[in-house]
């Protein structure tokens, strides 16, 4: 094998000199005393690619950094149920259900101190006649939104001053619509009531303009929207994937869909949908979505409780239900791993992920909380 090397010059002190880092790789092969073969070319790869201190990279697998989970504070001062929570920065925003004679709407808390989240105003309707059953919440810019339940539509809240969080407006149209999504200026909402899923166009601070009214004779499930796509469960256990027309979007194309061993809840990150299928025993199920016209299952996991919230943060899915939260490592979407289980009973109603902190809204009836668990690394 020949070996070009660079050429240099001695300095008065040849002890002095400068010798370059392969060099002094090569000095060491010659003058070793076992006389082993020295391959050079793969010494000085290896030295290039571990550099000081570090590691090959051999053999690794990206993994995610947490550990365990650990509650850290709760707030259970609501006279309502605790329905379901979005979280930005230092605040908390939640949605609570209209409960004996206390009527439901949203809380704004900061959560600064993890230890001691503290109410900092609310918007709670005043007469029966703006009463709130809520189950979802979801925000965009100032404003969140929060469906009425069985009673009514959704309404829609100015949160801008989160001491003073006040009504925009409310649909009285009766709709039972337990799921809401948002992307900019356009709300989605699926309707058992209608069997469809509409969109809205909500940019307008006097009305809604609905823009799509689309039909789902299966009836709608859970939703997940990622412009121009939207992941739609139907209740015969199908996953369909919708790609919108038109902008602002005026009808659906119907691109792909996927059977579902069971329904369940979902949550999307990159090209990968991340599926609780709620079976006995519950899993999660992987699919690659990066095609829309043909879903395909990566892998699955069977579950050690499974639940009925979903999210994900720090390459871990968070699964929540009235018995604690399950996380699993997701890094390798091909090879999922259990994590963990925290015990923690409570009525998991909606759940936020925000840096290293899950947020749980929990509690029926006048006994609402909200809890906050921190990721250990």
């Amino acid at each position: 094998m020949r070996i070009d090397l660079p050429l240099f010059k001695l300095k008065a002190n040849p002890l002095k000199a400068p010798l370059s880092f392969p060099i002094f790789i090569l000095l060491l092969c010659i003058i070793s005393t076992s006389f082993q073969s020295c391959d050079i070319a793969e010494t000085l790869s290896s030295a290039a690619s571990t550099g000081s201190g570090g590691s090959t990279g051999a053999n690794t697998e990206t993994v995610s950094p947490v550990k365990g989970l650990n509650k850290v504070g709760t707030y259970a001062s609501f006279s309502t149920a605790a329905r379901d929570v979005v979280v930005e920065g230092n605040y908390a925003y939640m949605a609570t259900y209209t409960y004996g004679g206390n009527y439901g709407g949203v809380a704004v808390l900061d959560v600064s101190n993890k230890s001691s989240p503290t109410l900092l105003g609310k918007y709670f309707p005043s007469s029966s006649s703006y009463a709130l059953y809520a189950s979802n919440l979801v925000k965009s810019g100032n404003y969140v939104y929060i469906d009425g339940g069985s009673v009514r539509n959704f309404a829609k809240v100015n949160v801008q001053n989160p001491y003073s969080p006040q009504l925009v407006y409310q649909l009285t149209e009766s709709d039972v619509s337990p799921i809401l999504a948002i992307e900019g200026n356009y709300l989605y909402q699926t309707s058992y009531t209608k069997k469809a899923l509409r969109v809205y166009d909500v940019s307008d601070n006097y009305s809604p303009t609905l823009l799509i009214n689309y039909s789902v004779p299966e009836n709608p499930w859970d939703i997940v929207v990622e412009r121009p796509y939207v992941f739609l469960e139907r209740g015969d256990k199908k996953l369909v994937i919708l790609k919108e027309n038109g902008n602002p979007p005026s009808s659906f194309t119907l691109e792909g869909s996927y059977s579902l061993a069971e329904l369940g809840c979902f949550v999307k990150n990159g090209n990968y949908l991340y599926y609780v299928l709620q079976t006995n025993p519950p899993v999660l199920e992987i699919i690659n979505v990066s095609n829309p016209a043909q879903p395909t299952k990566v892998s699955s996991l069977t579950l050690t409780k499974g639940g009925t919230r979903i999210k994900f943060g720090q390459n871990c899915i968070f699964i929540a239900s009235s018995e604690g939260i399950e996380y699993v490592d997701v890094a390798a979407p091909s090879n999922p791993k259990k994590i963990g289980f925290l015990p923690e009973p409570m009525s998991a109603n909606g759940m936020s992920i925000s840096g290293d902190y899950v947020y749980i809204a929990d509690g029926g009836g006048g006994a609402g909380k909200l809890k906050i668990f921190q990721m250990v690394k």
